[in-house]
């Protein structure tokens, strides 16, 4: 299979999942707006997203090539994923879950509400095969105080987490995050290598 056979593939399987939508640009003939238009709305005419003016579309309002090409727009909560970082926690929880043998269980990045505290933004929470995981994840370098918050977050609980895993899709972490690390019970480190395939 050749690489445009594999990447017609990749989009038709995107588009299913509804990750990728197929579209057209075309360009208003009133007031010049080029913009990009979902298959759902077009019939033979298009509304032009600036002016409003509703127009039969032409080879004149998409220019070339002689037929329109299709043109992909990203699923909003895709691009709102990725622009926040929570493909990372995604990732986590995929490793946590793919390493665990019986059950699994998680909930979405939390806000844990603590009396007298300021609520505090937890990563990862999840239970696999009966050991509760939370944790931390972060596209910067991981520091000392991250390992801080959690060790006091630790104390609070009635339960006490039997891991707490500190995820960063950097490379690697520095020598005083991993000797922090090594004084915390049920420390341990993802980086990218950990995280992602090559």
């Amino acid at each position: 299979m050749n690489n445009k056979d594999r990447a017609a593939d990749l989009i038709d399987d995107l588009v299913g999942r509804d990750i990728l939508e197929r579209g057209l640009i075309l360009q208003c003939e009133r007031c010049r707006l080029s913009s990009w238009y979902s298959l759902e709305v077009l019939t033979t005419l298009f509304q032009c997203n600036r002016c409003g003016l509703t127009q039969q579309f032409r080879r004149s309002h998409w220019k070339s090539p002689f037929e329109p090409h299709w043109y992909y727009r990203l699923a909003e909560t895709v691009y709102q994923c990725f622009s926040h970082n929570s493909h990372l926690t995604i990732q986590v929880l995929h490793r946590l879950q793919a390493a665990s043998e019986h059950a699994f269980h998680f909930a979405p990045e939390l806000d844990l509400e603590i009396p007298g505290e300021q609520p505090k933004e937890i990563d990862i929470a999840c239970v696999a095969d009966g050991k509760i995981i939370i944790g931390e994840c972060k596209t910067e370098p991981l520091r000392p105080s991250h390992i801080t918050k959690y060790e006091q977050l630790a104390h609070t609980l009635n339960r006490k987490p039997d891991r707490l895993v500190f995820a960063t899709s950097q490379p690697a972490v520095s020598e005083d995050f991993e000797s922090h690390l090594g004084n915390l019970r049920g420390g341990e480190v993802m980086t990218f290598g950990d995280l992602f395939d090559d």
